[in-house]
């Protein structure tokens, strides 16, 4: 049974970096063996420039490499990534944006916000422009189907981005009312 042989390995890279290792190889290592088995030990394999290899007993030759010469050995494939992430991830990225979209094209809605926050009496700002909202979609000519409502541009019966705008509007404006010094 062959226990090998002790090696002080040396090596230097590309970023200035330099080192050593002790490592044990069956027999004298090769430039590929001795490559494979420095990046086996975290040295990044296309930073190496020079690596050598010499017999910790003392006993042997020096063996010396320029590492730019030695191809690099081949990588092992590794587990195969999981392809649908990507396109999961683009689907609430897509919702968000239509629904920003919306939010941002719903002016009609926020214009209406801001005017029915001028008759706020004195209710809660939040019960105020709920209210409001509620007596605006109660028209029967807001009744749409579910994609014109999520693209309307005024508030409708149904939860829709314009509806949000519309109520935003609403507290923000009675919000800066209450918020500026009385005359």
């Amino acid at each position: 049974m062959n226990a090998g042989r002790d090696y002080i390995v040396e090596y230097r890279t590309t970023q200035f970096q330099q080192g050593s290792l002790v490592l044990r190889f069956d027999e004298d290592p090769s430039p590929a063996t001795l490559r494979a088995a420095l990046i086996r030990h975290g040295v990044p394999g296309s930073a190496l420039t020079e690596m050598s290899a010499r017999p910790l007993d003392g006993r042997g030759s020096v063996h010396r490499y320029d590492a730019s010469t030695v191809p690099t050995p081949a990588a092992r494939p590794g587990p195969r990534p999981f392809r649908l992430v990507r396109p999961l991830l683009l689907v609430p990225a897509a919702v968000i944006a239509l629904a920003l979209y919306t939010f941002i094209n719903a002016g009609p809605a926020i214009e209406q916000g801001r005017q029915a926050a001028q008759e706020w009496y004195g209710d809660s700002p939040g019960d105020f422009c709920w209210n409001r909202l509620a007596m605006v979609t109660r028209h029967p000519d807001r009744d749409r189907g579910p994609v014109s409502t999520f693209f309307s541009r005024e508030p409708t019966k149904e939860f829709s981005p314009a509806n949000v705008a519309y109520f935003l509007a609403c507290y923000d404006q009675i919000r800066e009312q209450s918020a500026r010094p009385a005359p």
